[in-house]
């Protein structure tokens, strides 16, 4: 019912206060190549796409719980024919065993800069990690995992926190060949809130870190999202973005230089965002492609993106445009066979087109405004 309602909230609030595009910083496009795997041709041809919608950033989400199709030459067992698995069993991925490779990273991102786009790395940590888990599992004999939440990395098992911070290692610094200077590490979904309580593990070293008591379990998640950020730029990374949902107010902080991939609707937007981060706009209810005839939304269509939404109006605060430096469009392959490639880009073309159009570029002709 909340999402229901903020779904009519947002419909009528555009009805009756029309707003103004505005030209942003960050117009990125995120593609989930992690779950599904798309041909490196495919994926230059979305970059054509993109910079016909003004698009500058492609943000490739090369792992996720289902899979890692991205090549590491550090953990090549990492990348196996079991690389991918489905939510729907009977819709098995088409594609087992494919990856991009790291040389396909390399020709994408001459191309994307060509076209004056940057290739962002996605990384997802602590959560949304199993099969990488799993595979470290069968691989060393060790679990890294949370006992309670497979797809989890436990965050105080200082091995497993070394590996994960070696893979980023790797895959940022081939990122950072072809010109990326952001990184989005994630940070979604880590548990459910009931499953917080049975993370005192995580407490207790927030505690013992900070010499706080005050510290909860999620500040132990602070705590470790924020030796993330500093991790990356110590890579040479100079902007990092993760995920809103769970952001929230805490004894720590998480740093406030980390933007804020906002896409929960139906939530009240917490004062930590309010107050101290930058925000991109990303909400699912408009900006979602999913590759789940289930999970589609009413505004997800080109003609409702055209008509209610801009990049922002959208949390509902008082000078909240402020703090929208962008918007992301972005393309989630939850059931990877579900559609073909193709399939794909015939369905997010039109949505491309009606969010270059709002985001202040494009006329309905689709050719950009004299």
């Amino acid at each position: 019912m909340d999402k229901l309602f903020a779904a009519i909230s947002l419909f009528v609030a555009s009805l009756l206060f029309p707003q103004t595009p505005i030209r942003t910083q960050h117009r990125s496009v995120l593609l989930d190549c992690g779950r599904k795997y798309y041909t490196r041709d495919w994926i230059l041809d979305l970059l054509e796409e993109m910079e016909d919608c003004h698009a500058n950033e492609l943000v490739l989400h090369f792992s996720d719980d289902m899979g890692l199709r991205l090549e590491s030459k550090t953990y090549p067992w990492l990348a196996g024919s079991d690389n991918a698995w489905s939510l729907d069993p009977s819709v098995p991925d088409p594609d087992p065993g494919k990856v991009l490779t790291q040389e396909d990273i390399l020709v994408i991102g001459r191309a994307a800069s060509d076209r004056g786009i940057e290739l962002i790395p996605s990384f997802d940590s602590p959560g949304h990690m199993r099969y990488i888990l799993e595979r470290y599992r069968e691989q060393t004999g060790h679990d890294i995992a949370m006992s309670f939440a497979p797809s989890c990395l436990d965050i105080t098992n200082a091995k497993g926190v070394r590996f994960v911070r070696s893979l980023m290692e790797e895959y940022g610094r081939l990122f950072a060949r072809t010109g990326s200077r952001q990184f989005d590490i994630g940070g979604d979904e880590v548990f459910p809130n009931e499953l917080w309580p049975k993370a005192g593990s995580w407490q207790a070293w927030a505690q013992k870190e900070t010499d706080n008591v005050q510290c909860s379990p999620y500040d132990g998640f602070v705590l470790y999202m924020n030796a993330t950020d500093d991790f990356v730029r110590s890579l040479g990374y100079e902007q990092t973005r993760m995920y809103s949902d769970m952001v929230r107010e805490s004894t720590l902080q998480l740093n406030a230089r980390i933007d804020v991939s906002y896409w929960m609707l139906g939530r009240a937007t917490p004062v930590e965002i309010q107050e101290r981060h930058r925000v991109i706009n990303c909400i699912n209810f408009y900006l979602y492609y999913i590759l789940d005839p289930h999970l589609s939304y009413p505004g997800g269509y080109a003609d409702a993106i055209e008509r209610e939404w801009t990049p922002q109006w959208f949390l509902g605060w008082p000078g909240c445009s402020d703090r929208v430096t962008g918007s992301c469009y972005c393309i989630w392959s939850d059931i990877p066979g579900s559609q073909t490639q193709d399939q794909v880009m015939e369905g997010v073309r039109p949505r491309l087109q009606a969010w270059g159009r709002k985001n202040g570029f494009l006329t309905p002709e689709g050719s950009e405004p004299r």
